[in-house]
């Protein structure tokens, strides 16, 4: 494996040329300016790894120090056993090999002072029949300069505690409503597949805070289940939400005040094609029908706007484009408090007669260069047409 990293900082930095700088507030108005995230990499013969920050830890160093130690650690471990791997088996004539990957994405939840939540998905292939994802979290405490877990939360994590009993039933009931509804087909409480959601504190590590709409705090936590977790591969990850009055009796004295309020309504949307980039979507949303005119709110990342605007598409399912339009930031709206240096927006695009049933709506940074600083950032969003 190559010695050292390689960084990348994607998006438009020539277009950013005269903005504010990183994190600072600009004039006129603008929003924060984070810029796009920091990603790192690593290729060889072996395996290629790619590492993609979160935006929000730029603007908490200790934060961000813990994230980056973490992606090096990860990174040069996936490195050494790759090379392990291919130094062994790389030069098999009757299996050619194929180089291991490695992809993770440390993505936003939350990021209201004095906490910060973030989700590290991880894409692995080892040469198997399919990838792997597996999930990670870091609760960061700015007061501590610390993580925070479980314990910090709620002190008693012994088995059957009360605590764990009650967030034990309530994801149970809704992790059956959720496979009730991807099967199409009633799945009760008493499946065998939910045999894992016990009261026990292993079951609920992978949590994150969820902000509330209509207060300072988060409404609750929510849990993270990657494939093969509470189920086969096949049915794919699964997230609860569980809102605070489940569990705020048993709240430490230190985190009750934290928690409160219903949960913001926005639906996060990412690429993978584009590491890092994010889209909190309000309408549409995935699965949506929607018509024309198509109206769109939500949260994008600060940069993506030049001159207050960011671009938008209708594709049909055969990618040919319906009609394109842009949405307008409006700094006035206060953001959710999923993540640093994003901006509300809003817009209205009209696209031809679709000849399909599905499409995409696709929203991206805007390109004041037509092309010549380098692929943008984009998020699709997959609706069906009305």
């Amino acid at each position: 494996m190559k010695a050292g990293y390689i960084l990348i900082v994607t998006g438009l930095i020539a277009a950013c040329a005269g903005l504010p700088a990183r994190g600072s507030d600009g004039p006129g108005g603008w929003p924060d300016l984070i810029g796009p995230p920091l990603v790192l990499q690593d290729s060889s013969e072996a395996a290629d790894i790619r590492v993609a920050l979160a935006r929000t830890s730029e603007t908490v160093p200790a934060l961000f120090r813990l994230t980056l130690s973490r992606a090096k650690s990860e990174m040069a471990a996936f490195g050494r056993d790759a090379e392990a791997e291919y130094a062994e088996f790389g030069d098999d004539p009757d299996y050619p090999w194929r180089p291991w990957s490695y992809d993770i994405v440390f993505e936003e939840r939350y990021a209201r002072e004095p906490v910060f939540s973030l989700l590290e998905s991880k894409f692995t292939y080892t040469g198997g029949a399919h990838p792997n994802t597996d999930f990670d979290v870091i609760n960061f405490d700015v007061r501590s300069g610390r993580e925070f877990g479980l314990f910090e939360l709620f002190g008693d994590l012994s088995d059957g505690a009360p605590v764990l009993a009650a967030m034990t039933e309530f994801t149970r009931r809704d992790l059956a409503a959720q496979k009730s509804e991807r099967f199409g087909e009633t799945v009760g409480e008493g499946d065998e597949s939910l045999d894992v959601v016990t009261p026990t504190a292993d079951t609920f590590r992978l949590f994150t805070l969820t902000p509330a709409r209509d207060a300072a705090g988060a409404a609750g936590i929510t849990v993270h289940f990657p494939p093969y977790a509470v189920g086969a591969y096949a049915e794919g990850s699964y997230e609860v939400f569980i809102p605070a009055e489940v569990f705020a009796p048993y709240l430490t004295p230190e985190y009750a005040s934290l928690f409160g309020g219903e949960p913001v309504g926005l639906e996060s949307v990412t690429n993978w094609e584009f590491p890092g980039a994010l889209l909190l979507s309000a309408s549409p949303r995935n699965g949506e029908a929607v018509s024309s005119p198509l109206a769109l709110s939500g949260e994008a990342p600060s940069h993506w706007f030049f001159e207050g605007v960011a671009g938008v598409e209708v594709l049909d399912e055969n990618g040919t484009s319906l009609g394109t339009g842009y949405v307008t930031w409006d700094t006035a709206v206060p953001t959710s408090g999923i993540a640093a240096g994003m901006v509300a927006y809003s817009g209205t695009v009209e696209f031809a007669e679709p000849t399909g049933q599905t499409g995409i709506v696709v929203i991206s940074e805007d390109d004041p260069s037509d092309g010549e600083a380098g692929p943008v950032e984009r998020v699709p969003i997959y609706v069906e047409f009305d």
